[in-house]
Formats: structure tokens, C-alpha cells, sequence
């Protein structure tokens, strides 16, 4: 997680002075990534890894690949991984975003009395009016932030350790993945010129302006008339009437989409305008005709994927989310900025709610219109549309999503145990999945490399030596496998696992990872070259990240209900969490065709872990344990 400071340099002016993303050297990498396989390989299994680090070396192979990946470095205008980056691991990949790739926030509504009193079940069919009113002020917010953008007065981020990389801020508004086939690409501009957002309700896309004719912000009074005028229109529509349900295709696999989506432009200009409009605005907007309740496992599935992937538009690197109660969240495209960009981005938005209007904003709706958009259509794109809905049930019914919350403490008790927050929930969750399923497993976490000119980030091998002998000395909860060490002894051994953990993600947020430097070598590989470092079946099996994790800033507690990502294997987990000083969240996911694995019994452990390391902690201090709460 990268920490950040307050500043009051304008948001880009460090950017010339940061360094670029450095290539480690290769001996360093290839000793650290031994020492990752140790904790998941058998005494002949290393000796065959031994045996294929060595050729690799000694052939001269490693000091080849290391040579042409400086050479590319040296023509690339950023950083040595960036494009590779998005290419190959967003663009490239062709499985629906939908959960698969896309990011999602849940965000708070308990500092709204109004939504608070709106939490109820609401059917198919419904809008309100705390909806509009809740739609209009985040959009004013967003808003607000943009203009703080545009104008470089968002503080540029920083750290102990020196500035970070603001590029990702400007991959936000206006920003669109266009399908193509093979290989997606990114619509983008900064500042973003667009004066208009689309806003989707039962799949119905409108064209909604947010500045009048002479680009003066519109006041909430105007938004929430235009949102109304949106509601009033669909809901008058027969539904026979309605145009296609098109947003349901950028649910679809990529290749799909991006034939679905060039045949659909090539019916009509219509569709064309109307495809332009969408791809240029500045984020879209999701107003739903249903609403959870208090439930809020149930309201963060909607915000992952909607109703069988309907009302969204996933391919928007901002699609806001608005139910009937009032609950809100964003979804979000991942390839042009990570989770953590957007999610700071929602302090701002959430922290400034009731919305206020800005300086200037006009009141007036006089020549402002909302446009719906008209599609032409036939039988092929009708055809598309059936199948879409049928692999996104299919997807949303395996996929399954929660949020784990925990109140028993936060922060604050991790800190004063010693412990970084990060490294203690980490340790939890390899605890968890050690109680789960009985073993511990590669683990990604997402370490920011925002240190660098165009930073994104490294992977952090969490799962250690030392983390492994940590969960086996906890035990399991059969008496067979009891735990072992005194409370001190298990303390220390938890102590020196969150110690390796701090030392690998710190050395990787420095650019001194294991993962990216590797991959790169292995991208710089010419056709029908084969490497023996790659090809033994240890790298492979240790990039299996059946724990894929990312954690969010010390503040997220404010604003967020949860966070959440899909699992990278089918039979792995999505973990995404942050902590505040009182209370820690989860947000988890896992597939339900995978026997090994189930998010509600990792909830309960993961929640038996947290309590369990509180009672390690106080035990080894000498702290008395309540009955109640002796595991």
C-alpha cells in the first residue's frame, strides 16, 4: 500500500524529477526468487530449479536477456515495462471485465440520514427521489475534482521515501477501452474536453450535458432536473419500445464484444453517434430500478456486476452506481490507472457529501436537454445480445462475492503490537487459507511502484519461509494438529514473518521485485528461443496466485463499505481489504464451481484468525484472555 503525505505541490510538478523504473540485477532477482520457492517446493523440486538457474546463467542466456532488456529500455520514452504492461497484461487479455478485470468500490451512505432511512428492499421498477439527489451530488463532486485536477491543484502524493508518480490521475475522466479484436485499445485525453456524462437506466443510454453553452458548471438544481427528465422519459417508455439493450455487450468476452461492437457501428451513423457519445463522456452513470436493502454483501454484488451484467458499461474507466435506496459505488475499468488512484479520488467525493454547489454554477435549465441515444439493430446484434446475457449469468452465478467486516479492533491495536498494518492482515489472510484448505499457497499482493515515472506496481510474494512456519505453528483446529510453541515463541515467529514480508514489499515497491524483472526477460525472448529458468514447472506453479490481494489507504475506512476484485484462478481467492483504527474490511472473491474454495467459510476463518492473533498477542504479553474469547 503506498502512504502518502499531505503536500501543497500542484499535482504534476514532480514528475520531471522522478526516476525512472530501474532493471534489478540479475543476480540479485534470481537469488530472491529462490528464496520465494522455498516455501513451496520439495527438497528435488528446488534441486531441479537449482539445476535450471544454473544453465540459465552459465549458458549465457540470463546475461543476453539482461542486455536486451536494457537495450529496450533505452527506447522506450516512460519506463521499460509500461507498454508491455498494458498490453499484456490488460489489453491483451480477452476474458470479460466484468469481475474478471474490473475494480469495484462500495461506497458509504451512513453520513446521509436520507439514504440511511431509505434502506429497504426495493423491486424492479422503482426510482426515487434520495436516487437523484444522491446521483446529482456525487456527479458534482466528481466534478469538483475534476476541476482541482484540470487546474493541477490536487496535491501531488508523497512518501518518506520522496514524491510518487501522479500519471494515473489523468486516466480517469473521459476515459474508455474500446474493444478491437486481439488486442484492446485506450480512448483518452487530459484534460478531458467532454461536457456531457451518459447515464444508463434499464439499459436505456442518455446523454446528459453538465455545463451550459458557455461551459459554466450546471448547480445540483439543473443536475437533479436532468436526472429527473432521464426517469420520467424511461419510465413512460413502453418497453417495447425501448432500444436495444447494448450496454449488456461490454460484459461479453473481449473478442466477442469487439465483433459485436464493429458490426454494430457498421449498421447505421446512428450507432456510430451513439457510440462516439459514450466513449467520449466523461464517465457514466448507473441509475438502477432496484435496490438490496441493508444488505450489503448483496448491494456490493450489484456494484461488481449489475443485474446479469445489465445497466453498465464496463468498458468506462468511471461508471458510477446509484440504486433506488440511495446506495451508491463505481465500477471501474483496470487498465489505464490501479484501484488505489480512483479510490482516493472518492475520499474527496464522499467526504464533501450533502454536494454544494460550486462558485458560479448556474441554476438555469433553460436550452439543456437530455438526448437519448438510438441504436439501429439486427438480427446478428440481437443474437449477440442473447448470448451476452447467457455467459454473464453464467459468470455471476460462479462468481461469488462478500464483504467481511470486522469491528473487534483496527489499526491502532496492530500498531501498538508493533506490527504494520499491512503485514498483520496479510499474515491473517495466510492464516485463514491455512485453516481454510490446509496448506499455504502463492501469494500476490499489489505493491505500488509509484516511485518511479509511471510507476504501476510489483508483485509481493507474501507467502514466505517464515510466514509458512508461522500458520503450521498456529495448528490447525483438529486436535491431531495442535498448535505448537508457547504464545512468545508464536509471537516472535509472527514477528519475523510480517519483518520478511516488510522487507520484500518494500524492496519491491523500489523496483526490486521478482515478477515484472522476469517477465521482462521473458518478453525480451526472440521466437523459438526456450529457457530453462522458464520451463521448469516451479515458475509457473509460483506464479499461481490462488491469493490474489491489494490493500487501500488508511483513510478508505471513511468512505468505503468494501472494495473488491476477482480471483486470478478459478480455485484462489480476490482479496482486497484496508483497515481503520477500530475496524478492518474485506472484500472477497471466489468462484462456486471450485470445491476448494468458498468465500463464506474464508470469512469465518479469516474472522477467527484476526481474533486469534489479538488473544496471541495479549497471551505473550501477559494479558489475561476472557473466557469468551479463547479460541
Amino acid at each position: 500500500m503506498a502512504g502518502n503525505s499531505k503536500s501543497t505541490v500542484s499535482t504534476f510538478a514532480n514528475q520531471d524529477v522522478l526516476p525512472r523504473l530501474p532493471i534489478p540485477p540479475l543476480d540479485k532477482t534470481l537469488a530472491k526468487y529462490r528464496t520465494t520457492l522455498l516455501p513451496i517446493l520439495t527438497p528435488a523440486e528446488l534441486a531441479h530449479t537449482d539445476a535450471a538457474i544454473k544453465q540459465f546463467v552459465e549458458s549465457g542466456q540470463a546475461a543476453e536477456l539482461q542486455q536486451r532488456l536494457i537495450a529496450h529500455d533505452q527506447g522506450e520514452p516512460n519506463s521499460w515495462l509500461e507498454r508491455w504492461w498494458y498490453d499484456r497484461a490488460y489489453l491483451e487479455w480477452r476474458v470479460p471485465l466484468m469481475i474478471n478485470s474490473n475494480w469495484w468500490l462500495n461506497l458509504k451512505d451512513d453520513h446521509l440520514p436520507e439514504v440511511q432511512a431509505a434502506l429497504d428492499r426495493k423491486g424492479t421498477g422503482e426510482y426515487t427521489p434520495v436516487q437523484v439527489r444522491r446521483a446529482a451530488g456525487l456527479v458534482s463532486n466528481l466534478l469538483n475534482y475534476k476541476d482541482l485536477l484540470d487546474t493541477g491543484k490536487i496535491p501531488a502524493e508523497t512518501t518518506k521515501a520522496g514524491p510518487l508518480c501522479m500519471d494515473q490521475v489523468r486516466h480517469m475522466f473521459g476515459v474508455t477501452r474500446i474493444a478491437e479484436p486481439g488486442r484492446d485499445r485506450i480512448q483518452r485525453e487530459f484534460p478531458c474536453r467532454a461536457r456531457h456524462m451518459v447515464v444508463i437506466a434499464r439499459d436505456q443510454c442518455y446523454e446528459v450535458p453538465l455545463y451550459d453553452a458557455q461551459g459554466r458548471r450546471l448547480a445540483l438544481s439543473v443536475l437533479e432536473k436532468l436526472l429527473n427528465d432521464v426517469v420520467a422519459e424511461v419510465t413512460s417508455t413502453p418497453v417495447a419500445q425501448d432500444q436495444a439493450p447494448i450496454p449488456v455487450l461490454t460484459a461479453e468476452h473481449r473478442d466477442t464484444w469487439a465483433a459485436a461492437r464493429a458490426h454494430l457501428l457498421s449498421l447505421a451513423p446512428e450507432n456510430r453517434v451513439s457510440m462516439k457519445v459514450i466513449e467520449d463522456a466523461l464517465f457514466t452513470v448507473s441509475l438502477d430500478d432496484k435496490a438490496p436493502g441493508a444488505d450489503i454483501d448483496e448491494h456490493h454484488r450489484l456494484i461488481a456486476h449489475g443485474n446479469d451484467g445489465h445497466n453498465r458499461w464496463y468498458d468506462k474507466a468511471l461508471n458510477v452506481i446509484v440504486t433506488s435506496s440511495g446506495r451508491a459505488g463505481c465500477n471501474g475499468e483496470h487498465s489505464p490507472q490501479d484501484a488505489l488512484t480512483p479510490a482516493v479520488m472518492f475520499q474527496h467525493v464522499i467526504q464533501n457529501e450533502p454536494a454544494r454547489d460550486p462558485a458560479g454554477a448556474v441554476a438555469s435549465a433553460t436550452g439543456l436537454a437530455v438526448r437519448k441515444l438510438t441504436w439501429k439493430v439486427d438480427g446478428k446484434i440481437d443474437q449477440y445480445i442473447q448470448d451476452a446475457e447467457v455467459n454473464n449469468r453464467k459468470l455471476i452465478a460462479d462468481s461469488d462475492i462478500g464483504i467481511c467486516i470486522f469491528h473487534g479492533y483496527g489499526s491502532s491495536f496492530m500498531k501498538s503490537a508493533g506490527f504494520s498494518p499491512d503485514a498483520y492482515m496479510q499474515m491473517a489472510i495466510q492464516l485463514a487459507m491455512y485453516r481454510q484448505s490446509g496448506k499455504t499457497v502463492p501469494t500476490y499482493e499489489t505493491a505500488s511502484t509509484r516511485m518511479f515515472k509511471h510507476g504501476r506496481t510489483e508483485t509481493c510474494r507474501s507467502l514466505s519461509s517464515a510466514s509458512k512456519a508461522w500458520v503450521e505453528a498456529m495448528g490447525r483446529t483438529s486436535q491431531k494438529d495442535a498448535p505448537v510453541a508457547c504464545p512468545k515463541q508464536r509471537l516472535a515467529m509472527l514477528k519475523a514473518a510480517a519483518k520478511s514480508h516488510i522487507t520484500y514489499i518494500g524492496e519491491a515497491s523500489r523496483g526490486l521485485g521478482v515478477d515484472r524483472h522476469l517477465m521482462g526477460l521473458r518478453f525480451c525472448m526472440k521466437p523459438g528461443e526456450s529457457c530453462a529458468l522458464f520451463e521448469d514447472p516451479a515458475y509457473a506453479r509460483s506464479c499461481e496466485w490462488l491469493l490474489s490481494t491489494s490493500g487501500l489507504g488508511a483513510e478508505s475506512y471513511k468512505v468505503l463499505y468494501g472494495t473488491g476484485f476477482g480471483c486470478v484462478y478459478p480455485n484462489g481467492y480476490g482479496i482486497n481489504y484496508f483497515a481503520g483504527p477500530n475496524v478492518i474490511h474485506f472484500g472477497i472473491e471466489s468462484k462456486r464451481s471450485c470445491l476448494e474454495t468458498s468465500t463464506d467459510l474464508f470469512r469465518y476463518e479469516l474472522l477467527a484468525a484476526l481474533r486469534e492473533m489479538k488473544v496471541l498477542v495479549e497471551a505473550a504479553q501477559g494479558v489475561p484472555t476472557p473466557r469468551a474469547n479463547k479460541l
